[in-house]
């Protein structure tokens, strides 16, 4: 029965990835693959046929876990032997230990653990979807973070790392977006005033109302010249780009956690290959807490790959 756990542990790895802890662990109620059980709660597994198995349990950081897999015949068949005839608090793999299944698994290799099945499907997921369609080098600095950190949500998704959004959170967007809202009236404003000059109006005469600064909340400065808009124009360009995107990754980092992964599971590499290849300062990514912690990874070059089955001819470098 323990080697049949196991078998059916290992196969169940492939497809989710979840933690180990001990029989009867409960912990927080932070419970993984093999802790699940059968019950009447949030916490169990649930099989239906042919070869469907739900998982629905509180995962790291009491967060729900909940999915349906579609798994091969056999581990469909040896779920239900586990699930039959047992308490709805008794545990799933009630004959595995975290002790038994790592000595089992270093039998395979050397320091394989079952953390290794996380950290393995962490890395080959932001790898992969950072070779997807990386934005070239003369892409803003804003622009090669949003790309990253969109990488690393679809780790967080895959980890179960997500967040409760908080209550400060539609105020703050409501605030960026009111900001966004006078950028953008400042910027045609501006375009309408050069025109105005390169037609030979006087600065006392500038067509339309004189914006709100979008910091101040104060009447913008009347630029005298077309020369002087220009650059206004160039600079109110960046705050609409740059506030736009900032906007973007609040909706979609909402309900994510991005430092867990980063900080526990994502080879560091991975990283730091990606800022070398699009010449982005690896400050913009890492806190000064990893730098400190990832010494060994800040030389990597950006040819590196996790693992090389995800390199392929049309993906890569930026231009």
């Amino acid at each position: 029965v323990v080697a049949v756990q196991r078998g059916v542990d290992e196969a169940a790895r492939e497809q989710l990835v979840g933690g180990v802890r001990p029989a009867g662990d409960v912990r927080a109620h932070r419970l993984g693959v093999d802790a699940a059980r059968r019950g009447d709660g949030v916490e169990h597994v649930r099989v239906e046929p042919p070869r469907t198995v739900h998982f629905d349990f509180l995962g790291k950081d009491s967060m729900r876990y909940n999915n349906s897999v579609e798994v091969p015949p056999d581990v469909y068949a040896n779920f239900a032997r586990f699930l039959a005839n047992k308490k709805p608090t008794d545990d799933v793999f009630d004959r595995l230990t975290t002790s038994t299944l790592n000595a089992h698994l270093k039998s395979y290799m050397d320091g394989l653990t079952a953390k290794v099945f996380r950290t393995y499907n962490a890395s080959i997921t932001l790898e992969q979807q950072l070779l997807k369609e990386p934005p070239a080098a003369a892409a803003s600095v804003d622009e090669k973070v949003y790309y990253y950190n969109r990488a690393n949500r679809d780790v967080a998704i895959l980890c179960n790392h997500q967040r409760t959004v908080s209550k400060q959170h539609a105020g703050t967007l409501e605030k960026q977006q009111a900001r966004l809202d006078a950028f953008r009236a400042e910027l045609k404003w501006l375009k309408r005033a050069r025109a105005h000059f390169k037609k030979g109006g006087a600065v006392a005469d500038v067509p339309g109302k004189v914006p709100a600064s979008a910091t101040s909340g104060k009447p913008v400065s009347v630029p005298r010249t077309a020369d002087a808009c220009d650059k206004r124009i160039a600079k109110c360009e960046q705050s609409v780009h740059s506030t736009e995107i900032r906007i973007a990754q609040m909706d979609d980092l909402k309900e994510v956690a991005l430092g867990t992964a980063k900080i526990n599971y994502m080879d560091p590499r991975i990283t730091v290959a990606y800022a070398t290849r699009v010449e982005l300062p690896i400050e913009k990514l890492f806190p000064r807490t990893l730098l400190k912690k990832f010494p060994w990874a800040l030389d990597t070059p950006g040819d590196w790959r996790y693992f090389d089955g995800a390199k392929d001819d049309n993906i890569g470098t930026p231009d």
